[in-house]
């Protein structure tokens, strides 16, 4: 959960996972997948990434394993429907709580020796159990309708390196919520043509 405070005195939370939080629970996800113990090798979350070497090239040995982890928000139209509901908060403030959904569309690239099974198996465990449960307590679900791995060997230095691409969606449910102040008490004046001025005071 997230806070951000707006400059009329409003503050918004919100459930929204940054590309960053998105990322650092698929990475974590995707080492258990594939069986890599970070308690034991120094190396696992260098052999599945959320980040490219800066430096533009592999940096790494052309028959070891690597996954890379990306992920971009979908623009998808059921995406932009909002459902808006209104709680008494306090004597002087309602609470406008905002639900909505929005898709990930994430892109995990293999590389190494083991490049297309390792593609195979981050696919099929994407359906298990103990992955959705996973997933389900950061409100992520997954659009089961996917495409299986493609084998894409890349030419680089004049070798053809191992690489396969798995890419599938996550649908996100988002929770945001803000305090509007109430009224609290209106004063109606009546001003008949003859007669006294009438004030009608309501509080709520």
């Amino acid at each position: 959960m997230s806070t951000t405070n707006f400059p009329n005195g409003q503050s918004l939370a919100s459930t929204a996972l940054t590309p960053k939080a998105l990322l650092t629970i698929l990475q974590q996800l995707t080492v258990g997948i594939l069986g890599i113990n970070p308690a034991t090798d120094p190396q696992a979350y260098s052999k599945v990434r959320i980040d490219w070497p800066p430096q533009g090239q592999p940096g790494w040995g052309i028959d070891e394993d690597r996954c890379f982890l990306s992920a971009v928000e979908a623009d998808e139209s059921y995406s932009k429907y909002r459902d808006v509901a209104w709680k008494q908060n306090n004597q002087t403030s309602l609470q406008q709580t905002i639900t909505y959904q929005r898709t990930w569309d994430v892109s995990a690239v293999f590389y190494g020796a083991n490049a297309f099974d390792h593609a195979r198996l981050l696919n099929d465990a994407l359906f298990l159990d103990w992955v959705y449960s996973t997933l389900y307590k950061s409100n992520l679900f997954l659009v089961t309708d996917m495409r299986r791995p493609i084998y894409a060997p890349e030419l680089f230095t004049g070798q053809w390196w191992q690489r396969a691409d798995l890419r599938f969606s996550l649908n996100e449910g988002v929770t945001e919520s803000i305090v509007d102040n109430a009224i609290a008490s209106a004063e109606v004046l009546l001003e008949p043509e003859h007669g006294s001025t009438i004030d009608i005071t309501a509080n709520a």
